[in-house]
């Protein structure tokens, strides 16, 4: 390696050190003082397509966010930037260490320049806007997030209040800063293992870093089939993805045959292209999977190289590296635009919309990048160390207390008596009793049959009609009404949060287990007067609905099949909410999603030909040409979030069956 060349980094060393503007953190951009003569470096220096690469990156979360649906797996963007992120530290660290010139003071320096003046100046303006959009317990929970964004612990923060409806990612304008949390804690502890083997043992610290990569990505693998939210967001299980980018920094490849090159650099596009197209948010992401675009980023680098490669020359194109220079500050504000004309609008977005929205992202990147970064990273504003420092704790102490003031003050913004937050306080509706959460519903780590209370939930009756409910949470919010208008009856309940009940149905073990211990034992031994079949039904769910009704009728007395509920764009209390404002009553109907309606046409044909009884709750809660829809009753909006029922919800559904003959009240 040169020692003295510089890979997309500024060097903040002595002053008459020439530096080239840096690219080293994740999402982070880079420009370089002039355009690069060549496509790669041969041991180190500026790379163009680095920078592409990170274009494609940040393109693919912002493309994702955005809602096209042909790249349903754009999340991988985050995944890639990791392993760049690794890769670029240690290739710098590196030659930090080998001409004896490493400073952790220097480290945490272009930390900070890097990171802290774009995301301080985003948390100001998302606080300074967020009181005209957000109702007050919104609001708290947007300082507790800011919080957490401050002392770079944002993943830890979202997995703390990781829950199946704890957090709604579309009203939630900060989340997308965990990404910066993982990163901040990954480089807390690399150059601290790098300075203790030193530039004499780097062989030693190769190999370390390997078996740190392995140890890392088989508890991501181990986690993640117990607890997807804690797999996401722990920095230990995160940590393979730049320490794979950490490795490649350590690896001199001979040079190999164009053809391998030109290989490698398309196989890892494909990879990538492949994850982003048909990953979806219904995978156990990101355990296995997420070495695909891992791997695929890996070769991209390693072709790049080792002499380049057409990809290598096809990334360095000037719209894309300059994606790559704005991509920190694009990802910084794309989420909290989304978002807060997301809540503002309430209705899905139109095209035009959408279009408009990335526009406007890349102009606020824009000025970030230009009259943010720049300065900072040239040392053009507070140039000396000290300074730095000091202005950073300030702003982040700053930060905290704005945070604090918000936490105390929601309660008075605007009116917390008004007929407006009480509505909006129902997003914050707690569900454990009337869905027996614990209990007979079964979330996150544990969904097995071993899980769920046999003595309360699945306990037959011999002087009153057996009801088994089985399903996911769109199954358990149907307890709490068919135990209060079945009087006669005896409700049995067997569910899980997404997991669908189906013969062979797919998911987590747990999930799997119970379903298959429902249908294969316990329904085998018992024969319930009426079967309950509840989920959020999608049209790739009608085979094996069709195959599991067919299986088990001579294993009940009567099959009924609950269709798909309305769904919202928003938290229904939300939209009555700002109806309550002042907002157009027409708001609730043009923020009604329309997808289901054909699905539970689809639905009823299959399960009444199959003989089974069909419960459209689209038809229960709304006029049969889908004008207008019950959203309340007796005070209570009869949905806390885009679709699950409140206590209130589930009695009037539950009366409306019975009332149209679907279930009798014996």
């Amino acid at each position: 390696m040169n020692p003295h060349a510089r890979l997309n980094t500024q060097y903040s060393g002595a002053s008459s050190r020439r530096t080239a503007l840096p690219t080293s953190v994740i999402l982070g951009s880079s420009v370089s003082a002039a355009s690069p003569k060549s496509h790669t470096a041969e041991k180190g220096g500026y790379r163009a397509d680095i920078d592409g690469l990170r274009g494609i990156a940040v393109g693919l979360v912002l493309l994702y966010h955005a809602g096209f649906s042909s790249l349903r797996g754009g999340f991988v963007g985050v995944d890639i930037f990791f392993v760049i992120s690794g890769f670029l530290i240690t290739r710098i660290l590196l030659t930090d260490l080998q001409i004896g010139q490493f400073s952790i003071g220097t480290f945490y320096e272009r930390r900070i320049r890097r990171i802290v003046p774009a995301l301080t100046v985003m948390l100001i303006i998302v606080l300074a806007v967020a009181p005209l959009l957000l109702f007050s317990g919104e609001m708290t929970k947007l300082s507790f997030a800011a919080l957490a964004a401050v002392g770079s612990i944002a993943n830890l923060y979202l997995l703390s209040t990781a829950g199946y409806f704890a957090v709604d990612s579309a009203r939630q304008p900060l989340i997308h800063t965990w990404s910066l949390g993982v990163e901040e804690q990954f480089y807390l502890l690399l150059p601290v293992l790098l300075v203790t083997f030193g530039p004499n043992r780097l062989s030693a610290a190769r190999w370390t870093v390997a078996g740190l990569t392995l140890i890392s990505f088989v508890a991501c693998i181990a986690v993640t089939s117990v607890s997807r939210e804690s797999a996401y967001y722990l920095p230990f299980t995160r940590a393979w993805e730049p320490l794979v980018g950490s490795f490649l920094a350590f690896v001199r490849l001979p040079r190999i045959p164009r053809l391998l090159c030109e290989s490698a650099a398309l196989a890892g596009l494909g990879l990538i292209l492949l994850s982003a197209t048909r990953f979806h948010a219904g995978l156990l992401f990101p355990g296995a999977y997420a070495l695909v675009p891992c791997l695929g980023t890996a070769l991209i680098i390693l072709a790049g190289g080792n002499g380049g490669s057409l990809l290598t020359r096809v990334l360095s194109v000037r719209p894309l590296v300059g994606g790559g220079q704005l991509s920190y500050s694009l990802y910084l504000w794309h989420w909290p635009i989304f978002v807060f004309y997301g809540l503002h609008t309430g209705t899905p977005r139109s095209l035009a919309e959408t279009v408009g929205l990335i526009v406007l992202c890349f102009a606020a990147a824009t000025v970030s990048w230009r009259f943010v970064e720049l300065p900072f990273r040239q040392k053009q504003v507070l140039p000396s160390r000290g300074g730095l420092f000091a202005a950073a704790g300030a702003a982040s102490f700053g930060l905290a207390i704005c945070a604090l003031s918000f936490v105390f003050l929601s309660n008075w913004l605007p009116n917390p008596g008004s007929e407006s937050e009480r509505l909006a306080r129902f997003m914050d509706y707690d569900d454990e009793a009337s869905y027996r959460r614990g209990t007979c519903f079964l979330m996150g780590d544990k969904q097995s049959s071993s899980d769920l209370k046999l003595s309360e939930c699945l306990t037959t009756s011999n002087n009153r009609s057996n009801v088994l409910l089985v399903g996911d949470s769109h199954a358990a919010h149907l307890w709490s009404g068919l135990s209060e208008n079945l009087k006669n009856s005896n409700i049995m309940q067997a569910t899980a949060s997404g997991c669908k009940p189906v013969l062979g149905t797919g998911g987590k073990a747990g999930c799997v287990e119970l379903m298959h211990f429902v249908f294969e034992d316990f329904l085998t031994s018992h024969r319930p007067d009426t079967l309950i079949l509840s989920a959020r039904w999608m049209a790739d769910d009608i085979p094996a609905l069709e195959r599991t009704v067919s299986a088990l009728q001579a294993r009940a007395g009567k099959i009924v099949v609950f269709g798909p509920i309305v769904e919202y764009q928003q938290p229904l209390p939300r939209l009555l909410a700002q109806v309550s404002s002042g907002r157009s009553a027409s708001l609730i109907d043009e923020a009604r999603l329309p997808a289901g309606a054909q699905v539970d046409r689809k639905l009823a044909e299959a399960v009444e030909g199959l003989g089974g009884t069909y419960v459209s709750v689209r038809n229960l809660l709304c006029s049969r040409a889908g004008a207008s829809c019950t959203t309340i009753r007796n005070g209570t909006p009869v949905q806390f979030d885009y679709g699950h029922l409140t206590a209130e919800g589930s009695s009037l559904i539950a009366l409306r069956a019975i009332e149209a003959g679907y279930l009798k009240a014996q």
